[in-house]
């Protein structure tokens, strides 16, 4: 997975003050401009550059986003792109693709391996030249008004308020993946039709539908690409802006969790080994059954959901792998652990109320 390094540049406070004021300028573009200008290292074909750059003038963000899935899609049918693009451009999808066709071409490009700099993969390439044209920030801007004229804005904002509890500190990471029943999980507990969430976020390219295959692995995902990353995160840190109110003090969220006796007992229980695998696993069915038995039908279920809805928990799951080599093969896998969020308010302080 291609990644950006960061740096932090110490300046005077005036400066700082200064450069606050224009807000209309991407200061992290013309740091990182002038740091490659510089340097003097010209990385990638100028053919490409001028390409990009010519996209970046007219605006053209449709083929320019398809490019960024192009570099970071490596399913070698290409079968997960042409998904993508029809998802999210509709009927504009062939145009897209047959300007991108046009682009490689050019390029003298046939495949996403082609060495076609300096013994480096095209898509890697690609990638680094998005990134140094300031094309991702682009994206970001683009992305972050397309959710603001979404209609089912108070829906979509509560989806990425959940998905922001995964990015942790993985914002330098090209994008983030999620094993697609994953988020379908997830969203189960939080929406009554999980799958139109999933279809519309892809839609708008806040995420993307992505396959991976191995002689291990064969399972599909939705990414995050980091060009949302910002939009996620100004939902978190403003969700009553969007509409959250229920969000707006987690502090507070997590006290009326906790004033249910149900909930700290299913808290203690998970906390005894958060490794417990929800599938066919004997230990889960057994609490589930003294559960519902102690506090009424489906309360098991109902807990679990309210949990995952509050986001005071979050799952991960793990596909079935296959017998490679030395490696065993391992069935379905799939946990609850607690949030980031969760962790920092029941924790912090070692003071555990469950």
């Amino acid at each position: 997975m291609n990644e950006m390094k960061r740096i932090t540049i110490r300046v005077p406070s005036w400066v700082k003050d200064e450069l606050d004021k224009k807000k209309d300028i991407n200061w992290s573009q013309k740091v990182r401009d002038e740091l490659i200008k510089y340097l003097k290292k010209e990385e990638v074909p100028i053919e490409l550059r001028e390409i990009i750059c010519n996209y970046k003038n007219n605006k053209n963000w449709d083929i320019l986003r398809a490019l960024f899935l192009y570099a970071v899609i490596y399913e070698k049918t290409g079968q997960p792109l042409k998904t993508n693009l029809s998802i999210m451009f509709g009927n504009k999808s062939k145009e897209i693709e047959e300007e991108m066709i046009k682009v490689f071409e050019k390029l003298g490009m046939k495949d996403r391996y082609d060495k076609v700099f300096q013994d480096r993969n095209f898509c890697d390439v690609l990638l680094d030249t998005l990134f140094e044209e300031g094309i991702i920030d682009c994206l970001e801007d683009e992305i972050i008004q397309s959710f603001e004229d979404a209609k089912n804005k108070d829906k979509l904002a509560k989806a990425l308020w959940h998905l922001n509890l995964y990015l942790k500190d993985e914002t330098d990471k090209t994008y983030l993946q999620f094993e697609s029943r994953e988020m379908e999980f997830l969203f189960q507990y939080i929406f009554e039709k999980p799958e139109e969430i999933i279809r519309e976020l892809n839609e708008m390219g806040i995420i993307y539908y992505n396959y991976y295959d191995s002689i291990a692995y064969s399972h599909k995902s939705y990414d995050i690409p980091i060009y949302s990353y910002k939009l996620i995160r100004n939902v978190n840190e403003d969700p009553y802006k969007y509409s959250l109110y229920d969000y707006n003090n987690f502090k507070e969220r997590i006290k009326n969790i906790l004033s249910e006796k149900r909930n700290r007992d299913f808290l203690k229980w998970l906390k005894e080994d958060y490794d417990k695998n929800f599938y066919d696993d004997t230990t889960v069915q057994t609490f589930k059954k003294q559960f519902d038995s102690k506090y009424g039908e489906n309360a098991f279920d109902n807990t679990l959901r309210e949990l995952l809805g509050k986001g005071l928990l979050i799952c991960y799951y793990w596909p079935h792998r296959r017998r490679a080599g030395r490696r065993s093969s391992m069935p379905t896998h799939l946990f609850y652990n607690l949030s980031p969020l969760g962790k920092k308010y029941l924790y912090e302080d070692r003071k555990s109320v469950v």
